[in-house]
């Protein structure tokens, strides 16, 4: 079941990249919605999930799922998730633990939700619901402010923020 959720999310996230990048829409229609932080069409969330509000996935993992308000048109777009367990250093999604008990973190998206999978490794029954909060960013970047910024490593949180900041200020 663990690879079906993980084949699940990789095509969800080939499917966006794909329609990202062979558009050819000039991202005017590109309206976020909600409360979110946007910049130049950068929309960026910050979400934070306690522990109670995890539920079991049923196969020794846990699920999350948040409503996703702030973008529309994802194909137009690249979505990455980030993670953090002290709302300071964020690491990209997916996530695969590099020690034995260590979670493996992936993510699915739909029209207007994305799930988080709290998953034990390969070879391992079951992990612990998360003790503690977890913070999630989720960026939302389109098609137009990629291609401003070729040589940017969109797995690199502090390089998608640096971004996002520079926007701010009016410096695309």
């Amino acid at each position: 079941m663990k690879t079906n959720k993980f084949l699940t999310a990789m095509m969800a996230i080939c499917f966006a990249i794909a329609f990202s990048s062979c558009s050819k829409d000039d991202d005017s229609s590109y309206q976020p919605a909600g409360n979110y932080l946007t910049n130049n069409g950068v929309v960026s969330s910050s979400i934070s999930v306690s522990p109670g509000n995890w539920s079991s996935d049923g196969n020794g993992g846990w699920l999350t799922t948040f409503v996703a308000t702030g973008f529309s048109n994802i194909t137009q777009a690249a979505i990455s998730i980030y993670w953090s367990t002290d709302n300071t250093n964020f690491s990209a999604l997916p996530f695969v633990g590099d020690t034995m008990g260590a979670p493996d973190i992936n993510y699915s998206l739909n029209s207007s939700t994305i799930s988080v999978f709290y998953d034990a490794q390969t070879g391992v029954p079951n992990i612990s619901q998360p003790a503690t909060t977890i913070y999630f960013n989720v960026v939302v970047v389109p098609q137009a402010v990629m291609k401003q910024h070729p040589h940017t490593n969109w797995k690199d949180y502090a390089q998608v923020q640096a971004i996002i900041e520079a926007q701010k200020h009016g410096n695309n």
